[in-house]
């Protein structure tokens, strides 16, 4: 008796149209480039981080950043100071956050007696107080 070995179908293999590769690659390079995107927003500096470094600013000439960089307070000098920021930093901290110039002119022109006073655009907010004594007092905040 012979034996007449049985040939087995081949398995199919699932092949992918031509489409459904090209729809396939899509997808990848767009969730790529969405992880992409998130990472790079995670590692970009805040509003607040990128005025503090791009004004040259440090804890010893008045300024210091809080709250893990959505916070920046700023303190310039008075008349019975001998510490604090200069007003030209404070000129390059409204620029650098593109501040309105209806909120520097509402403190610029802060007296003693408004006490705090307060001013948002573009998801800050800030609030500040003025005296002579003191100088300004300004925090800034990221919403």
């Amino acid at each position: 008796m012979t034996v007449i070995p049985h040939e087995f179908p081949a398995t199919p293999v699932a092949r992918l149209s031509r489409r459904q590769l090209l729809i396939a690659i899509a997808v990848a390079v767009m969730v790529a480039a969405g992880v992409l995107f998130v990472v790079k927003q995670a590692m970009r500096p805040s509003a607040l981080e990128y005025a503090y470094e791009v004004c040259k600013l440090s804890s010893s000439s008045g300024a210091r950043l809080a709250d893990a960089g959505s916070t920046l307070i700023l303190d310039t000098q008075g008349e019975d100071d001998l510490t604090g920021m200069d007003y030209l930093d404070l000129y390059c901290v409204s620029a650098a956050l593109d501040m309105p110039t209806s909120v520097m002119t509402q403190i610029e022109q802060t007296r003693a007696m408004d006490g705090r006073v307060s001013g948002t655009w573009d998801g800050l907010s800030a609030s500040w107080s003025y005296h002579p004594d003191s100088g300004l007092d300004l925090m800034v905040t990221a919403e």
